[in-house]
């Protein structure tokens, strides 16, 4: 799916750095027929966040350190080189699957989908009882 609309969301989202809390817009996807609901952020401070989930929440804290050094190289880029590249993904925050029976989920993750994978969006996240 190439939604211009989506890219133009996603291309001026602000960049963020390893300091700052992310800017993001609460968003609905649905991927392979499923659900997702978080919040829409860049792919920079996407690579920030999940560092610092790795390193935090690994239960093996050598591997989560190599792991998130991998993720520490998008602090180097800049502003205009990232919003020059081209969109392939959509990079969620506190994402998870909107489950309509049985028990919700609670808490989300960093994700992120291939923008080609993406079947529909909308903004706002679903109100689930």
């Amino acid at each position: 799916m190439k939604s211009a609309a989506l890219i133009s969301v996603i291309r001026n989202l602000p960049q963020g750095g390893p300091t700052d809390p992310p800017s993001s817009i609460s968003v609905t996807v649905v991927v392979g027929g499923q659900l997702w609901t978080g919040q829409l952020i860049s792919a920079k401070s996407w690579a920030i966040t999940l560092a610092r989930h790795v390193r935090h929440r690994s239960n093996v804290p050598e591997l989560g350190e190599v792991f998130a050094t991998l993720f520490d190289k998008f602090e180097e880029l800049n502003e205009t080189m990232l919003r020059e590249a081209p969109i392939g993904f959509v990079h969620l925050l506190d994402a998870y699957p909107v489950i309509l029976a049985g028990p919700s989920v609670t808490g989300g993750m960093p994700i992120r989908f291939r923008l080609s994978d993406v079947q529909g969006w909308t903004m706002g996240s679903p109100q689930v009882t």
